[in-house]
């Protein structure tokens, strides 16, 4: 398998929450595809917080571009020069109130790598502590909850806890607390 070869691009918009740029490659065979659009986007870090009792930290908020409330795990974007672990402890503690003893990155995932730039960071945060209040962004307006992991797969199932990052998210860490020592 050989790579595209890019001939050129341009920025069609760039500002503070992404830059979109149009590309042109030429394809192995000979064709060209122009434009491809390429979307620069922050890395980001989802947070599965898992409680004492084996319960996991959700957030509830409403997400625009699907006009829909969402049941998501904490998670948020990695500021520009931001270490990744210092990123998910933040998001913890804005989004859900709660700081945590353990936190290990358990994996990095691409977004969609056919048109963003980003990955998504997969922490499993442990030993929580009610820390205070939420402190969140101004376009935020989160309410937590809490669900065990099955209960968090059948409302995937539902279609309501219902982000496919947040599900593989979920996903990745419960089968790494099956076979971690």
């Amino acid at each position: 398998m050989k790579r595209w070869k890019q001939i050129s691009e341009h920025v069609v918009l760039s500002d503070q929450w992404l830059t979109l740029k149009a590309k042109t490659y030429c394809l192995p065979s000979g064709a060209q595809i122009e434009p491809y659009y390429v979307i620069e986007d922050k890395e980001w870090v989802h947070i599965v917080a898992v409680a004492d009792d084996g319960c996991v930290v959700t957030v509830r908020q409403y997400r625009p571009a699907a006009n829909a409330i969402c049941i998501e795990l904490p998670a948020g974007v990695v500021e520009t020069g931001e270490d990744i672990g210092v990123a998910a402890r933040r998001e913890l503690r804005e989004e859900t109130g709660y700081t945590a003893k353990s936190m290990t990155l358990i994996t990095s995932l691409w977004a969609n790598p056919a048109r963003q730039t980003n990955r998504v960071h997969v922490f499993l945060a442990e030993s929580l502590k009610k820390a205070g209040a939420l402190q969140l962004d101004v376009a935020e307006d989160i309410e937590c909850g809490r669900a065990s992991f099955d209960d968090l797969f059948s409302m995937a199932v539902a279609g309501s806890f219902s982000q496919s990052m947040h599900v593989a998210s979920l996903a990745i860490v419960q089968a790494y607390l099956a076979i971690r020592p």
